[in-house]
């Protein structure tokens, strides 16, 4: 075996090359090490895979959560999956090897109130997951033809996670799409409530209420860390500070272009005295992510208002550490009307 040859290197050397061997490897590497009490061997083993591997790392995030919680001595491999599950779960969801984590681990995951991840994209993957656990071969296409034993035995392997899903946060058409094929399975009268939701609007205020989005910035665009630096930059916290866990500001998502339009008069229909907000588009052809913050309401009277405290940003790709605080405006006018309202 490769790892036993490796660590017999490092026994009679007390040095070994990981240039040429992969994670696979270099993680039976550290179980060998932990079996034998290497202590020592541990931690650089981890600090090389995070410093070297961490892209692949993440595309097999379920064999790595698993393996490193089996070991307790493994904490910075522990750390690293934590930290991608609180500040991008989306990489949890489009792992690889998904279906292969754990149900403990999911559930853990589907308890957050910021997974940035639309709610429909959720139960698709929940979907995708109990299917991989069934012994059969059911195709999620094919769910019309699903037999009642298809359909109990799916029930089945996700029942424990039907009620971390929060339904009422399903769009009307990701609801009638991916969600109704599916009723035989929800629980109770769930169904049944949410068909009355959605031809009754306000009908079930209560359970919508106590089904808070994911995240209040429910953005196709941002995530979790980009919302921690925007809500940083707003408290005027413009140095390389840590964040904080907890947001300082309340953010409530308005408005998505491809959703709900691009025109000035859609801006002003959904954005117009909300008080402060902050606009972010995607530029086409770069992917580069630009924005400004307003700290007054928008209206459409055309008229000069004070804009004290506004700043233009760049997120760059949208990736951890790639953002910029371009501009800070402490004394100026901003336009505010029909026309201008959206620029």
């Amino acid at each position: 075996m490769c790892y036993l040859y490796l660590l017999c290197m490092y026994i009679y050397n007390g040095e070994i090359s990981l240039d040429k061997h992969g994670v696979p490897t270099i993680l039976e590497l550290l179980v060998i090490a932990d079996e034998l009490i290497l202590e020592n061997f541990i931690e650089p083993l981890e600090d090389y895979l995070i410093e070297h591997h961490a892209k692949e790392l993440e595309k097999n995030f379920a064999t790595l959560q698993k393996t490193s919680f089996m070991h307790d001595p493994f904490k910075k491999l522990q750390n690293f999956c934590t930290e991608i599950a609180a500040n991008n779960p989306a990489i949890v969801f489009n792992s690889q090897d998904f279906t292969s984590l754990n149900e403990n681990a999911l559930s853990s995951i589907l308890t957050r109130d910021d997974l940035n991840i639309e709610e429909s994209e959720i139960w698709e993957k929940i979907v995708e997951w109990g299917v991989a656990k069934l012994d059969n071969n059911i195709q999620t296409k094919n769910v019309l033809y699903w037999t009642d034993e298809n359909f109990n035995a799916f029930k089945e392997s996700i029942e424990r996670l039907l009620p971390l899903i929060r339904f009422f946060n399903i769009f009307l058409v990701d609801f009638y799409h991916k969600v109704k094929p599916f009723a035989r399975i929800l629980p109770g009268t769930l169904y049944e409530d949410l068909l009355h939701h959605y031809l009754v609007p306000g009908s079930h205020q209560k359970s919508v209420d106590a089904h808070s989005l994911r995240s209040n910035v429910d953005s196709k665009l941002l995530q979790s860390h980009n919302i921690k630096q925007l809500d940083h930059w707003i408290q005027g916290k413009y140095e390389n500070t840590p964040f904080e866990n907890q947001l300082g500001n309340d953010f409530q998502f308005l408005l998505r272009g491809s959703r709900d339009g691009f025109t000035p008069a859609d801006f002003h229909r959904l954005c117009d005295d909300k008080g402060a907000t902050v606009s972010v588009i995607k530029v086409k052809r770069t992917g580069q992510l630009i924005g400004g913050y307003n700290p007054q309401s928008w209206h459409s009277q055309n008229e000069y208002m004070n804009g004290e405290g506004s700043f233009i940003f760049s997120l760059g790709d949208g990736k951890a550490g790639n953002s910029k605080l371009l501009k800070l405006l402490e004394s100026m006018d901003l336009m505010m009307g029909q026309i201008t309202g959206l620029i």
